[in-house]
């Protein structure tokens, strides 16, 4: 529950792969959503790690299902993904969906990410090098069209207005990708600046190893105590006199 829960719709989590907090299983041939249980069924060449979910780009793809009705959450809502790309080419599918889709991939022609939607061409999303890196790529959705996108929480500009498929039950992921899958979610809510930019910061301390006191600074929402060593999240609280 590190991460941002504001209309949290699904979370697949490669340190906690089976489903429930702190249970990780290197065995496991199926990964647990934490959120509504649902799974996505690995395929026979994919590697589980202490971490993530390794492929060497092969044609195979991981997939889940789910009702339309909630994938159609995400049309005003959010995906984020944790990955790492070893090598960019044509195709790598990090996160999409059937029809018109968007993917957060490794673009073939320069180290960037793009939306791609299925049938149309690829939209710059971040002018980033993510070779060698682990990224954390994030991107809000209003009436299925992209609006915003950030790379390791900070705001990148793009252009296009390619859609996601909302109408589809099934989530792909994984196709032709040479890299590790460390963590997906998807919210219907569109996550703020400085939620994305949170998000970014857990997976840093989780999955890079990156120093917490780095990782947070400059986040609103969150600072770490280095004396303490203990993570402080902003909350909001509201007070009412008694009987009124």
């Amino acid at each position: 529950q590190a991460y941002v829960q504001r209309g949290l719709v699904a979370n697949w989590d490669g340190i906690e792969n089976a489903g429930r907090y702190g249970e990780h299983r290197e065995s496991i041939t199926a990964w647990k959503d934490l959120v509504a249980g649902a799974t996505w069924t690995l395929p026979a060449n994919a590697v589980v790690g202490e971490d993530c979910v390794t492929y060497a780009g092969s044609a195979a793809s991981w997939n889940t299902a789910y009702t339309a009705a909630t994938i159609s959450k995400v049309r005003n809502g959010t995906l984020e993904a944790a990955f790492y790309v070893t090598e960019a080419c044509s195709g790598q599918i990090l996160f999409g969906g059937s029809g018109y889709r968007v993917s957060m991939r490794a673009d073939s022609n320069a180290d960037k990410l793009t939306l791609t939607a299925s049938g149309g061409a690829n939209v710059p999303m971040a002018v980033c090098p993510i070779l060698g890196l682990k990224n954390t790529a994030c991107v809000t959705f209003l009436s299925d069209t992209p609006q915003t996108a950030y790379t390791n929480g900070f705001e990148t500009t793009f252009s296009g207005n390619n859609r996601i498929d909302t109408t589809s039950g099934t989530i792909t992921s994984g196709k032709d990708l040479k890299g590790s899958i460390y963590a997906m979610r998807m919210y219907g809510v569109a996550l703020t600046a400085d939620e994305a930019r949170y998000n970014a910061a857990v997976d840093a301390v989780r999955f890079k190893g990156e120093d917490p006191a780095a990782a947070f600074d400059g986040c609103t929402l969150a600072r770490w105590n280095s004396t303490a060593d203990v993570l402080e999240v902003k909350i909001q609280v509201t007070t009412t006199e008694s009987g009124k």
